[in-house]
């Protein structure tokens, strides 16, 4: 019996820094999430400024380019709400399967829902490495029509 408690004071022990870079690793998923999506953001917002300028246009290049900048924004901050609803079902599954293991309710029950928050937390990482492309693709396709529209004045 005092050998059992010792095992289990021990796998404790041994759990508590996995338990702590987790956290961490969940935090610095949340803030990069977050950034890309504000970075997004202001980068629309200064598109859409672009588009008061009267000047900004003078080729048919520059608006495709431009155009497409918005869309992968746009796609971008969408990706990024997702990403985060997407989460918070997580989080969600992740509570009940705790309840229902306090609650002793059956495994087949909780091994489903330990499947589900397996593919909500791939789906997590796969929308998120889709939401920081589009908004690489967005940042790209809007300095490219900023080049050719003001190439005279930077070259």
């Amino acid at each position: 019996m005092t050998n059992n408690l010792h095992e289990e004071k021990e796998e404790d022990e041994n759990a508590k820094p996995f338990v702590r870079w987790q956290k961490i690793t969940m935090n610095q998923l949340s803030y990069a999430i977050n950034l890309i999506l504000a970075l997004s953001t202001a980068s629309l917002g200064f598109a859409i400024n672009l588009l008061a300028s009267e000047k900004f246009f003078t080729s048919c290049a520059a608006k495709f380019f431009f155009d497409f900048g918005c869309l992968f924004f746009l796609i971008s901050v969408a990706l990024a709400i997702w990403v985060i609803l997407n989460r918070l079902k997580d989080f969600r599954t992740t509570m009940t399967i705790t309840r229902k293991k306090q609650k002793k309710e059956s495994d087949s029950v909780v091994n489903e829902l330990r499947d589900l928050s397996q593919r909500l937390g791939k789906r997590t990482w796969i929308l998120f490495y889709f939401q920081i492309a589009f908004f690489c693709l967005g940042i790209l396709s809007l300095m490219i029509s900023v080049v050719l529209v003001y190439q005279n004045k930077i070259f």
